[in-house]
């Protein structure tokens, strides 16, 4: 039987280990490389093994590159202080420990993680290299990002039997997040169910519920100065892009220095639905940005 097209290559070694990032304790996947080095930000109810396929492809082409858990998420502890602002200071002092004395990491952002990886740019004071927001959150959210994050949406997630909350979330998962299952997206969904045992989910609701509190939807994207790659998915049915198309790219376009791509055949999750296509994407606009390389 010949070997699938993810199997002709033996997985590069990518370590794990745990590190205190901004006061919070959490887990990084990492792979040694040269520069700009990448910082991956996961997105919600995810974790860093999200980025895995993007790890191996950094390692194969000598990048170096982390993914973090964000606080309350995969393996990390909960936040130590507003949503927003833990998630920031967590994702800049991984771009910080990840760049090294030279600066300049691009922080790549998936949903969740692209608000986050776009705020953090608005705070920067020129660290930073750049930032690809993936099929990102903080422009414009759907209704069902309203209702799960809602004060019922939480007290719901608290009040029920969390086997019935793990069974709906991973029902959410299958009809928002994915496309088409992929061998990476079906490799990674065991993962993802272990970091959601026991009260987790319920965890993870509240801190959308206080996320969604503390945040003005819109981001003022307009003050970011570092340059800025949006990537989306065109079968998103979490972000809805088909109906949205228009009002994400006009929003996505106030940052000064930008610019989009569309993966038209993707879903929400273009990092393990279509990994060599966004690679390629980002390793071009890492690339293009020559900061320390």
């Amino acid at each position: 039987m010949s070997a699938k097209p993810h199997q002709l290559h033996a997985a590069p070694e990518i370590g794990v280990r745990r590190v205190w990032l901004a006061g919070h304790d959490t887990r990084v996947l990492e792979v040694s490389g040269t520069g700009p080095a990448l910082v991956l930000i996961h997105g919600f109810s995810d974790s860093a093994d999200s980025w895995r396929p993007l790890l191996a492809r950094a390692a194969r082409a000598g990048r170096r590159a982390v993914a973090v858990d964000l606080p309350g998420f995969g393996a990390a502890g909960a936040p130590n202080g507003p949503v927003l602002g833990s998630f920031t200071a967590v994702a800049r002092a991984a771009a910080e420990r990840a760049a090294g004395p030279g600066g300049g990491a691009v922080l790549v952002g998936h949903s969740m993680g692209g608000m986050v990886a776009m705020q953090t740019a608005i705070e920067d004071d020129g660290r930073l290299a750049g930032i690809v927001p993936v099929a990102t959150a903080g422009l414009h959210h759907p209704g069902w990002i309203a209702a799960v994050g809602s004060r019922p949406g939480a007290w719901l997630a608290r009040t029920l039997p969390a086997g019935l909350v793990h069974a709906g979330a991973r029902a959410g998962v299958r009809r928002l997040a994915v496309h088409e299952v992929s061998p990476d997206v079906a490799e990674h969904l065991p993962r993802q169910a272990g970091h959601l045992r026991g009260r987790r989910v319920a965890e993870q609701v509240e801190l959308l519920r206080r996320l969604r509190a503390q945040t003005t939807i819109p981001l003022e994207v307009a003050r970011i100065a570092c340059p800025v790659l949006f990537v989306w998915g065109g079968r998103d049915a979490a972000a809805v892009f088909a109906r949205n198309r228009a009002r994400l790219e006009g929003l996505a376009a106030g940052a000064p220095s930008s610019r989009g791509v569309v993966i038209e055949e993707c879903g929400h999750t273009p990092q393990l639905e279509a990994p060599q296509e966004l690679w390629a994407h980002v390793e071009d606009f890492a690339g293009s940005l020559g900061r320390g390389a």
